[in-house]
């Protein structure tokens, strides 16, 4: 991820001008499919930790804030508006 985002950053120095709509493209059907459940998942464990002892979260679905933050950060780099999820 790390070295996703200094690529951007290295195209921007460097004024490439880099056609980031594929890029997009991926980065948006992964956050509908595999980020946003995580994050959810995520919010209600931390919400309602109580009501989730008997539910059993897959472990695919557990992923640190942090570690979500990252590719919401990511998002923000590809030009895809993430702020909902960032606030």
């Amino acid at each position: 991820m790390q070295f996703l985002e200094r690529l951007i950053h290295l195209g921007g120095l460097l004024k490439l001008d880099l056609a980031l709509d594929r890029a997009q493209e991926l980065y948006f059907k992964t956050l509908l499919t595999k980020i946003l459940p995580r994050l959810a998942a995520f919010q209600e464990e931390m919400t309602c930790p109580v009501a989730l002892d008997g539910v059993n979260i897959p472990s695919e679905l557990k992923w640190d804030l942090t570690h979500i933050q990252q590719l919401l950060r990511l998002g923000q780099q590809l030009c895809v508006d993430v702020s909902p999820w960032l606030e």
